[in-house]
């Protein structure tokens, strides 16, 4: 394909390939120019990263997420309370992912391994508990009770 740039005005030429994929009413135009060898390296290497980091990302949403599976739900607004169900989230997800590595190496896997989902070890912990301490208590804590150092 040739063309004149806006700004230089001069004359370009450029391989394209236009594409149509099935189902689709339009086709797409992709140029490829410039870059060269080493230019045509560089960009496969910054995909190859950007996959990699998004990968990352990924991560870090799934670990969230499976961290909201453990949260205990309250209405309170106390914040003291609520970040400690957030910290007792981030260790029973650690557990899980500690536990589901052990599961992984002794069948020789790599991967995680679908033997142990984390939502099922929290029923079997729950059922535990539960079967342990059948009534329901209530603990009243002073206001700031974990903020304040405790007295000698």
């Amino acid at each position: 394909m040739d063309w004149v740039t806006e700004k230089t005005r001069r004359s370009v030429s450029t391989r394209v390939l236009v594409w149509r994929r099935p189902g689709e009413s339009h086709a797409r135009v992709y140029a490829f120019s410039g870059w060269g060898d080493a230019g045509a390296v560089s960009e496969a290497k910054r995909a190859w990263l950007g996959r990699r980091r998004y990968r990352e990302r990924f991560g870090i949403e799934t670990s969230y997420r499976q961290k909201n599976q453990a949260r205990g739900w309250t209405t309170s607004t106390n914040p003291e309370y609520r970040l400690l169900l957030e910290g007792v989230a981030l260790v029973l997800r650690q557990v899980w992912v500690c536990l589901a590595l052990q599961i992984a190496r002794a069948q020789n896997r790599n991967a995680w391994v679908r033997e142990l989902p984390l939502v099922e070890m929290l029923d079997w912990l729950t059922l535990r508990i539960r079967s342990r301490y059948p009534r329901t208590r209530c603990i009243t804590l002073t206001h700031n009770t974990l903020t304040h150092a405790a007295a000698p």
